[in-house]
């Protein structure tokens, strides 16, 4: 579906030049088959397309988070979330007034942390790991807390997907499809690797 929609589609390719209304009609075309793919791939009902980068749209997602839990006054974000994603939702939150926990999932207790309103986990993790996160994402529910997972779109194709975890918000990483989406055939690890 991907390949045919969007990389094969003849709109992107052809010598006719289009005007400023289809170029729109394409644009919104192409979000709505995006934002549809994204709602398939991570089971949530609505999804929504942009431009920003991993660390800004956790940070975007802990505000949100925030404004539904307006008495909370801490997030937990797991250790093993990109480095880059936990800088820059710290440096949101300072501003905030928001207090960021950091520190390892396994360990970390939703019900002893005073004003937890959210937390934030990889998937999969800064090394690639991927990690059963149901127990503290039920924990953190328990405890009045949202659940929020960066996820690689990668990883949602090919592992079971982090969603009957009842998450409220996932973002899904797309950039790696720059430059892999051509090679998901070829890295699928249940297929014989090509012969030169």
């Amino acid at each position: 579906m991907i390949q045919r929609n969007i990389l094969e589609n003849p709109g992107w390719y052809t010598a006719y030049t289009p005007y400023q209304a289809e170029i729109a009609q394409g644009r919104l075309e192409a979000l709505l088959n995006f934002q549809t793919m994204i709602s398939d791939l991570t089971g949530l009902d609505v999804a929504g397309a942009s431009l920003l980068d991993e660390g800004t749209a956790a940070a975007e997602a802990m505000a949100l988070a925030k404004s539904g839990k307006p008495r909370g006054t801490t997030m937990f974000v797991a250790d093993s979330c990109h480095p880059q994603t936990i800088e820059v939702v710290k440096t949101r939150a300072e501003p905030l007034g928001i207090e960021i926990v950091v520190a390892d999932w396994k360990t970390f207790d939703p019900a002893a942390c005073e004003g937890l309103f959210a937390i934030l986990l990889q998937y999969p993790d800064t090394l690639g790991c991927v990690q059963d996160y149901a127990g503290l994402i039920d924990k953190a529910h328990e405890a009045g807390a949202l659940a929020i997972v960066a996820a690689d779109i990668l990883a949602l194709l090919c592992c079971a997907p982090q969603v009957s975890l009842a998450l409220i918000f996932v973002l899904a990483i797309v950039s790696v499809l720059e430059c892999r989406l051509v090679l998901v055939v070829r890295t699928r690890p249940s297929w014989p690797a090509p012969t030169s």
